[in-house]
Parts: structure tokens; C-alpha cells; sequence
């Protein structure tokens, strides 16, 4: 095993914040799972391993899948105009 290998294996994950300052010790599986020790760990993981982890006192993603909702039908018909997609 490398020095690397050694020192990563017995570094625990840091507890990821989560809404409100609060902060969220993931299981090992679910920090595996959603590869939340990378560098490249943003938004769109930290809200997947949320919603995995059940944690439901800390997040309640409803007020935001609305807002993404509408926002979503507000451009649907607007991807071809705003330059999102080609003709």
C-alpha cells in the first residue's frame, strides 16, 4: 500500500454542510456511493447523497424541485431562441 493509499484509508470524510449551517455525517456508503471525498463534489451530488440519506429534518428539497419546475417550463420553449440548442 502507498503512503497515499495508507493516509487516505484512516482520514475519516468531513461532514458535509448542509442547509442551514447544519452539518451531516454521511455513511460510508452513501459517501462511496456519490464519491463525495473528490475534489469535483458539488451541488448536484451533495443533493442526490441528501436525498439517498433520507435526512429529511435538514432538507426539504420540495421548495426547490417547484421553483426548478418552473423555471424548466419557462425555458422548455425558449432553447432553441436563447442559443441553448442549435436549429
Amino acid at each position: 500500500m502507498t503512503y497515499l493509499t495508507q493516509s487516505r484509508a484512516q482520514t475519516p470524510s468531513p461532514p458535509c454542510a448542509a442547509l442551514g449551517g447544519e452539518k451531516t455525517s454521511f455513511p460510508n456508503k452513501i459517501r462511496q456511493e456519490y464519491k463525495l471525498g473528490r475534489a469535483d463534489a458539488g451541488w448536484y451530488k451533495v443533493r442526490r447523497a441528501l436525498e439517498a440519506y433520507g435526512d429529511t429534518e435538514l432538507t426539504d428539497f420540495d421548495p426547490f424541485k417547484a421553483a426548478y419546475n418552473a423555471l424548466s417550463e419557462k425555458l422548455r420553449p425558449k432553447v432553441f431562441d436563447l442559443g441553448f440548442l442549435p436549429r
